[in-house]
């Protein structure tokens, strides 16, 4: 099945209470609820090699608010929304931390069991996503 993928190039980002204001580079204006977010990770420009056009998929532990990069967004439609920071200036590690306070009944980062291309793989993260949002509305 194919999924819709979209591409931003970020001028700004706002955190709201419950949804994500987005503005990208050619004026769009964008707004997402947290409560449509499955997965989001980051894939950062590596380290180790300082090349920009090596992307790497770090852990949640492992990421920094410096990490350059782009965020990755999956909403409960399969929709992916990838995120070009470097015009909005916040770092997309910045943006992943701040985004995990927001909303933190999403699964982030790297999950090495998760391949988002594979239906039943995306499925099981929709539904642990609700069950965690249940734990959350119930506290």
């Amino acid at each position: 099945m194919d999924n819709l993928s979209m591409s931003f190039r970020l001028k700004n980002i706002v955190f709201e209470k419950d949804y994500l204001k987005l503005t990208d580079s050619k004026e769009g204006k964008y707004q997402i609820s947290y409560e449509e977010l499955v997965f989001v990770y980051l894939e950062a420009y590596s380290a180790e090699s300082g090349e920009k056009s090596r992307l790497i998929r770090p852990a949640l532990e492992d990421i920094t608010e410096d990490m350059d990069g782009e965020l990755v967004m999956l909403d409960c439609r399969h929709c992916r929304w990838k995120l070009k920071t470097d015009l909005s200036g916040k770092k997309a590690g910045a943006i992943m931390i701040e985004l995990g306070i927001h909303a933190p009944y999403i699964l982030l980062g790297s999950q090495a069991w998760l391949d988002e291309n594979e239906e039943d793989d995306f499925d099981q993260a929709k539904k642990m996503v609700q069950i965690m949002r249940k734990c959350e509305s119930a506290t």
